[in-house]
Parts: C-alpha cells; sequence; structure tokens
C-alpha cells in the first residue's frame, strides 16, 4: 500500500499540493481585505457624523440669523404704526406723550393700517417663525411706562396692544455673544446669567428706551468696550432706523416702507 508521501509524488498528487500552497496566500489576504474593509467603513461613519452633526450645527445658526432678521421686522413695524400715530397727534396739536393705545391691537394692523382710507403698510406679510416653522409668535405687551409696571401684565389678550413678538421655542440657541445693538439686551455682559432659551429674545419696540451708544459694541466674552458701531443698529429715540426709507407708504399699491 502506498504511503501519502509517495502519492504526492505522483502526477495528481503534485497538482493538488500545488493548489493548495496557491491558496494559502489568497486565505490569508481575503482577511486583510476583510479587515482593511471594516476600518474603512469605520472612518466613512464617523466621518459621516462629524458631517452631518456640522450641517445640523450650521442650519441653525442660519435659522438664528432668520430669526434675528424677522424679529427686527416685526418690532420696525410696530416703532412705525406707533411713530404714526404719535405724530397724528402731534399734528393735531395735541399733546402726544407715551400711549398703549399707539400700538397695533393685532398683528395684520401692520399690514394695513385700520386708521387709513388709503393702504398703509408697515410690514410686508405676517411672517413665520424659523424655529418652528409656522406664524406662531407669542405677542408681547407695551412696555411699562418710566416708573410704572406692565399695564397688560405680561400677556397679550385678543384685542390689547401688541408692544413685540417673541418666538415659542424653548431651544437652546447657539448665539450668545455679539448681538446687534438694538439687541443687546439678549446679551448678558457679566455673564452671569445667560439667556437660555429663544423665548427669551424678545422682539419688542419701547418708546422710552434710550438710545443706545453707537460707540460701543459687546465683544465675544461679553465685556463692553469702545470701538465702531455696529451696522443696523437703531436710530435715536424715536424708533428703530429702516434699510432705506422712514415713512410708510400711503400709496394705493400697497408697497411696504424699507422693503419689509
Amino acid at each position: 500500500m502506498r504511503n501519502g508521501k509517495s502519492r504526492e509524488n505522483e502526477p495528481g498528487g503534485r497538482r493538488l499540493a500545488s493548489i493548495k500552497s496557491m491558496l494559502r496566500p489568497l486565505s490569508g489576504r481575503a482577511g486583510f481585505t476583510y479587515m482593511g474593509m471594516l476600518v474603512i467603513i469605520l472612518i466613512i461613519g464617523i466621518t459621516s457624523a462629524v458631517v452631518a452633526e456640522s450641517w445640523k450645527i450650521a442650519a441653525k445658526r442660519e435659522k438664528e440669523k432668520e430669526l434675528l432678521w424677522r424679529g427686527h421686522q416685526f418690532r420696525l413695524a410696530i416703532s412705525r404704526y406707533y411713530q404714526a400715530r404719535l405724530k397724528g397727534q402731534a399734528a393735531a396739536g395735541a399733546q402726544a406723550p407715551a400711549n398703549v393705545s399707539y400700538y397695533p391691537k393685532q398683528l395684520s394692523d401692520l399690514l394695513k393700517d385700520p386708521a387709513s382710507f388709503n393702504t398703509v403698510r408697515y410690514l410686508r406679510k405676517i411672517y413665520t417663525d424659523p424655529m418652528t416653522g409656522k406664524a406662531d409668535w407669542a405677542l408681547d405687551p407695551p412696555p411699562p411706562p418710566p416708573g410704572g409696571s406692565n399695564i397688560t401684565g405680561g400677556t397679550v389678550e385678543s384685542g390689547e396692544p401688541i408692544g413685540g413678538v417673541h418666538s415659542v421655542s424653548d431651544a437652546e440657541p447657539l448665539k450668545k455673544y455679539n448681538f446687534d445693538l438694538e439687541d443687546i439686551k439678549f446679551t448678558n455682559i457679566s455673564g452671569a446669567d445667560r439667556k437660555a432659551r429663544y423665548s427669551d429674545w424678545l422682539f419688542d419696540y419701547d418708546p422710552n428706551a434710550p438710545a443706545p451708544n453707537a460707540n460701543v459694541v459687546i465683544p465675544t466674552g461679553g465685556t463692553a468696550a469702545p470701538g465702531g458701531g455696529t451696522p443696523g443698529g437703531p436710530a435715536p429715540a424715536g424708533g428703530p432706523a429702516a434699510p432705506s426709507g422712514n415713512s410708510a407708504d400711503t400709496g394705493n399699491s400697497g408697497s411696504c416702507p424699507g422693503g419689509l
């Protein structure tokens, strides 16, 4: 009976041994390729997660910018509505102190002044809140008169004057510093109690508020320092500055002042 070694010396045996010797390195390379693919998949997964998180943060920052811009439009429109009535009282020769009756009773009043026969618009449209995707703004009461208390108790019921709006989102904002001068109250200069929610950003118009110093900016870290003013900051007392034009459009075309 032939032994195994003699069989390997036969032609068939030599071919089998040759095939086995060829498969051994292939088996090793297959294992290495498998491990390499796992590493590549892991790297792709980590990279995708980082990119997704970066995109999420970038998208949130864009929504914050849009929230600030839209809030400014409401504040500016309310200031123009207020100033139009203040000027009307002055033109009639009456004393015109700060008065809550000069504020709109509903946001739609900013789209068409109910006291005018012509189409007088202070706001182009009722913008949606970019943080919620809906026009579900919370309405703020007018600020209290100097030395007084808030007239409406902090909430606005139907038919009561509206002093401003704010988002209903309780999400924490990314932006904590470097606000424009007209939004300086959103910044806590001391850093002890930062704004924690978007609903803290109140876009209210206060005719009694002093004009901020245009030569003061708030750098990162919240410490006031002298410097140049921020473009787009408010005008002196009497209402915030408009992007272009300072009075409401009173024509029948219904165009909106300042490109709102």
